[in-house]
C-alpha cells in the first residue's frame, strides 16, 4: 500500500508528506512517503490504512502549560480561534503552537505554549494544560494550507485504533510552518 503511493501524478505541484517510522520492507531514507495535495479529498481510504499501520511510532509527551483560545469542531470556528490566538500574541516567532480536540465535548482549542513573562488574562486569553503521556505520532510535511487538508482525516482515522485512550485530547504540534505532528494519546 505504501509504495503504490510513490509516483502517483500530481497535477497542482504541490506535495504533502506523512512521515512515520515504517515498518520493514517499506523503510524509506527519508522516513516518510509523499502524497499528492491533489489527491487529498481522493485519498481518505488511504490514509485510514496510513494511520492504522503498526509502526506507528509511540511517544511520550510531558504536559505543556498553554494559553488558549476556545471553539467548536467546525472549521469556520477554528480559522477564527487561530486568527484570535495569533492577534493576542502578536510574534509567532519563538512559540510552539497546538491545536487539542476532545472528543467528548467536540470542542476544540487552538493553543500556545506559556513562556516567561505571559499573561494569558491580559491577552484575553485561558490557561490550562495539555496533558502528557503516551501517543502514537504521524508526521505531515507540506505547504500550507494545503497541509491542513490531511489533518482532519489522518485525526479521525487516528482515533480508531485500538489502544486509543478516549479520555484525553487528541493534538496537533505545529512544529514549524510546514511541519504537523498528529498525537493520538494511546493507553
Amino acid at each position: 500500500m505504501l509504495t503504490a503511493l510513490r509516483g502517483i501524478p500530481n497535477g497542482g505541484g504541490s506535495r504533502v508528506t506523512v512521515r512515520w517510522k515504517a515498518g520493514q520492507g517499506s523503510k524509506r531514507r527519508d522516513g516518510g512517503i509523499r502524497v499528492p495535495v491533489a489527491i487529498a479529498g481522493l485519498d481518505a481510504s488511504i490514509l485510514a490504512s496510513m494511520a492504522g499501520e503498526p509502526g506507528l511510532p509511540i511517544v511520550e509527551r510531558n504536559d505543556v502549560l498553554v494559553m488558549f483560545t476556545r471553539s467548536t469542531d467546525a472549521q469556520p470556528a477554528i480559522t477564527r480561534a487561530w486568527a484570535e490566538l495569533e492577534e493576542a500574541v502578536g510574534s509567532l516567532r519563538g512559540r510552539k503552537f497546538y491545536g487539542a480536540f476532545d472528543p467528548i465535548s467536540h470542542e476544540y482549542r487552538a493553543c500556545v505554549e506559556v513562556r516567561e513573562g505571559d499573561d494569558p488574562f491580559r491577552l484575553g486569553l485561558e490557561l490550562g494544560a495539555l496533558a502528557g503521556g503516551r501517543f502514537a505520532r504521524v508526521r505531515l510535511t507540506g505547504e500550507p494550507p494545503a497541509v491542513y487538508a490531511l489533518i482532519a482525516p489522518m485525526m479521525e482515522r487516528l482515533a480508531q485504533r485500538p489502544d486509543s485512550d478516549p479520555d484525553r485530547p487528541s493534538i496537533e504540534f505545529y512544529r514549524r510552518r510546514d511541519v504537523i505532528d498528529l498525537l493520538q494519546p494511546v493507553v
